[in-house]
């Protein structure tokens, strides 16, 4: 009908009631494609969204030995002690990293996408790098190191779920790292296996480059670690970073699927080497 008219107004000249009318007609038709159009348009892209997290996901502890994941959902608090005057800062880090096979935390090879990721209300950004190390994090978020609420909406192989982690965030005292070592002398750092139960120590040169580390897994009446002369006697007499890092890992299944969500506490300070 619409067609017919519109043809008959090309070859038959109107009068102004008639072109008034097949004017109407043809703005109609216009508003109806464009109705139409704007519906497909929201079905589909409501086809794509995330749904929400499930109230069925089972989420269990797994053993401490567990090394085969197919998550790894990472928050780092940084205690930067800054010297003359001695002053403090916190920087904060969350990244998770998601696979469609299972992997070790030493050798990740292999990264697949899900539809959202959050922690404590601030969601993660997808990564630059390409495949197959990407990952979602953020830089910027705040956390008060005793709850971490993560809220996944999965993808693939990649369940949703919801997980709060709450006391697993390692913590050290700034007030037992010296001002100054002596290099022609062992140096021993006090330890806390209750907090955590990696303890990392690297000392970073003034030529940027890491010339020391030392990686202990703490036993649980551990109650310090050692760092010998040998170790420290090569380094320059000057300032040199001295970063201490607790690691707490805690293995989760996830609907069946291991996950490893990852609590790392750094503490940075430049101490003179004498």
């Amino acid at each position: 009908m619409i067609e017919s008219v519109e043809r008959n107004l090309y070859l038959h000249p109107l009068n102004e009631g008639q072109q008034q009318f097949c004017i109407f007609i043809s703005m109609k038709k216009l508003s109806l494609i464009f109705l139409v159009a704007i519906s497909f348009t929201a079905c589909k892209k409501d086809k794509t969204l995330p749904q929400p997290a499930p109230a069925s996901v089972t989420i269990t502890s797994m053993s401490d030995t567990t090394k085969m994941f197919y998550a790894v959902l990472q928050l780092v608090t940084t205690q930067n002690i800054s010297i003359l005057p001695t002053s403090l800062s916190n920087t904060y880090f969350a990244s998770a990293t998601f696979s469609p096979v299972l992997q070790q935390l030493s050798s990740w090879y292999m990264s697949t996408y899900v539809n959202l990721v959050q922690v404590n209300n601030t969601q993660l950004t997808l990564s630059s790098q390409s495949s197959p190390g990407f990952s979602y994090y953020d830089n910027y978020f705040y956390t008060n190191d005793s709850i971490a609420n993560w809220h996944i909406l999965g993808k693939n192989n990649i369940p949703s779920f919801d997980y709060t982690g709450s006391g697993q965030m390692p913590f050290y005292n700034y007030i037992l790292i010296p001002d100054s070592i002596n290099r022609n002398q062992d140096f021993t750092l006090p330890v806390n296996p209750a907090r955590a139960k990696t303890f990392e120590v690297y000392i970073k040169n003034t030529g940027n480059s890491y010339t020391i580390d030392t990686i202990v897994t703490l036993t649980s009446n551990q109650i310090s670690i050692t760092i010998p002369a040998a170790k420290l006697n090569y380094l320059a007499n000057d300032y040199n970073q001295l970063i201490i890092t607790q690691i707490n890992r805690s293995p989760k299944s996830v609907n069946g699927l291991p996950m490893c969500f990852v609590y790392e506490y750094q503490s940075r300070k430049p101490v003179f080497f004498k």
